[in-house]
């Protein structure tokens, strides 16, 4: 009998990792088929969520040809410039034909960035969006680093007064 039970010894660590093996693959599988359909439902619901929500800020001919999507935050100076010296000048040689859509993207390294789009929200409430854009993109390109959330909440007088 004790000759019967040494084989099998001999044996046993093959079959445990065996089994490890097949159950790790299976397991394995099960989690990658599991991510792919929670993937492909994530993206049907981004597709329908982006289609009810139409732009806010639009600038340009709702039928132009070209659309363009501006993503920014009116803290940055990189996006001011971008706004400055590409979108503005495209703006004029396209006319018409191009229509900008922009949308607040707030940078977490940007301490007042939500606060500045805050702010150009309620001036769009107003009907003095474009008014606040002009005024933050002056703000950031002005190498004005060090700007205080009073900076940016007072904004919104100064617009007013502008008015």
């Amino acid at each position: 009998m004790v000759g019967r039970n040494f084989p099998m010894k001999r044996y046993l660590p093959f079959i445990i990792i065996a089994v490890v093996a097949v159950l790790t693959i299976g397991s394995g599988a099960m989690l990658y088929h599991a991510k792919q359909r929670a993937a492909a439902r994530s993206s049907a619901t981004a597709n329908s969520a982006k289609s009810e929500m139409p732009p806010q800020h639009v600038r340009g001919a709702s039928k132009a040809p070209i659309t363009l999507e501006e993503f920014a935050d009116f803290q940055c100076p990189a996006c001011a410039k971008t706004m400055v010296e590409m979108i503005r000048p495209l703006e004029k040689d396209y006319g018409s034909r191009l229509r900008v859509v922009f949308w607040h993207f707030p940078l977490p390294n940007h301490k007042h960035g939500r606060d500045a789009a805050l702010a150009a929200e309620a001036a769009s409430l107003q009907g003095r969006f474009g008014k606040c854009t002009i005024c933050f993109i002056r703000t950031s390109s002005s190498g004005a680093r060090r700007t205080t959330r009073a900076q940016c909440l007072m904004i919104m007088p100064v617009i007013c007064t502008w008015m």
